[in-house]
Protein backbone atom coordinates (compact mmCIF):
# COMPACT_ATOMS: atom_id res chain seq x y z
CA UNK A 1 0.00 0.00 0.00
CA UNK A 2 1.63 3.29 -1.43
CA UNK A 3 1.37 7.06 0.98
CA UNK A 4 0.25 9.78 -0.42
CA UNK A 5 2.03 12.94 0.89
CA UNK A 6 0.47 16.25 0.56
CA UNK A 7 2.06 19.53 0.83
CA UNK A 8 0.70 20.83 3.88
CA UNK A 9 1.64 17.39 5.91
CA UNK A 10 -1.17 15.24 5.34
CA UNK A 11 -1.13 12.24 4.80
CA UNK A 12 -3.54 9.46 2.79
CA UNK A 13 -3.54 6.05 2.01
CA UNK A 14 -3.56 4.53 -1.63
CA UNK A 15 -4.92 1.01 -1.08
CA UNK A 16 -5.36 -0.80 -4.54
CA UNK A 17 -8.16 -3.15 -3.35
CA UNK A 18 -10.52 0.50 -3.04
CA UNK A 19 -12.02 1.92 -6.18
CA UNK A 20 -10.45 2.18 -9.01
CA UNK A 21 -6.65 3.41 -7.04
CA UNK A 22 -4.05 2.13 -9.10
CA UNK A 23 -1.11 0.16 -8.08
CA UNK A 24 2.41 1.62 -8.45
CA UNK A 25 3.84 4.78 -7.65
CA UNK A 26 4.74 4.64 -11.53
CA UNK A 27 1.68 4.40 -12.33
CA UNK A 28 -0.03 7.34 -10.00
CA UNK A 29 2.90 9.56 -11.32
CA UNK A 30 2.18 9.00 -15.08
CA UNK A 31 -1.28 9.89 -14.68
CA UNK A 32 -0.59 13.03 -12.73
CA UNK A 33 1.39 13.52 -15.87
CA UNK A 34 -1.13 13.08 -18.09
CA UNK A 35 -4.29 14.32 -16.25
CA UNK A 36 -2.90 16.56 -13.95
CA UNK A 37 -4.90 15.07 -10.99
CA UNK A 38 -5.48 11.79 -9.08
CA UNK A 39 -8.50 10.44 -7.99
CA UNK A 40 -8.15 8.55 -4.94
CA UNK A 41 -10.52 6.41 -2.83
CA UNK A 42 -10.27 6.40 0.61
CA UNK A 43 -12.42 3.84 3.18
CA UNK A 44 -13.40 7.04 5.30
CA UNK A 45 -13.76 9.84 2.81
CA UNK A 46 -14.70 8.51 -0.30
CA UNK A 47 -12.73 10.13 -3.15
CA UNK A 48 -10.82 12.71 -3.27
CA UNK A 49 -9.31 14.39 -6.43
CA UNK A 50 -5.75 15.29 -5.97
CA UNK A 51 -4.40 17.78 -8.25
CA UNK A 52 -0.51 17.73 -9.03
CA UNK A 53 0.35 20.48 -7.01
CA UNK A 54 -1.06 19.38 -3.90
CA UNK A 55 1.19 16.04 -3.56
CA UNK A 56 4.49 16.39 -2.15
CA UNK A 57 5.79 12.70 -2.90
CA UNK A 58 4.50 9.02 -3.22
CA UNK A 59 6.28 5.88 -1.09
Amino acid sequence: MLKIILKNGRELLNDPELGLNLESKEEIEENLSVTGRYDLCTSDEGFICLSVDEIKDII
